[in-house]
């Protein structure tokens, strides 16, 4: 190896606690997209001069192709022109939302990235670590039942001190 691997990013990292909104009552896909994109600013992830900006840029993206996956998860993002690092929120619909999606079911797990123009890898990095977990039928109810979101960040990326400290490669 001629250089050192850039850590892996963890979900923990982009998804703490005020980024997780519970228990979210049913909305239409606008709706949901514009509730995530006002965590964003409210926390000061992003600027406000971006909310509407951020809301469009969504928007536009469900109208050419739906960013539902299946496994009732959905992964609205944006590609933006800034440096830094990722950032996202997520909002849970035990009822379900409407975004598209080709199987016909309704979408309650929906995961809104934010992605710098050079951070790519660890775009796909994170929409593969979620993924994995939600594919399991299982996984899913146990997401919704959470009442917290430490409870949410404990199933997303558990906080496993041991794999950490005896990983030579960093954090997983």
């Amino acid at each position: 190896l001629l250089g050192r691997k850039p850590p892996r990013i963890r979900l923990r990292d982009i998804f703490w606690p005020q980024m997780i909104a519970l228990q979210q009552p049913s909305a239409d896909r606008d709706q949901v997209i514009a509730q995530l994109v006002e965590i964003l600013v409210s926390y000061n992830q992003v600027p406000s001069f971006w909310r509407d900006r951020l809301i469009e840029q969504a928007l536009l993206r469900e109208d050419h192709v739906s960013t539902a996956v299946g496994s009732d998860t959905a992964f609205p993002h944006i590609t933006m022109p800034i440096h830094g690092g990722l950032t996202g929120c997520m909002g849970i619909f035990p009822d379900g939302v409407d975004f598209g999606g080709e199987n016909g079911h309704n979408t309650r797990f929906v995961f809104m990235l934010l992605t710098p123009q050079d951070c790519y890898s660890e775009y796909l990095d994170v929409l593969a670590k979620i993924s994995r977990k939600l594919i399991n039928p299982a996984f899913r109810q146990q997401l919704l039942a959470c009442t917290n979101a430490v409870d949410v960040l404990a199933l997303l990326d558990p906080d496993d001190e041991d794999a950490t400290t005896h990983n030579h490669n960093g954090p997983a």
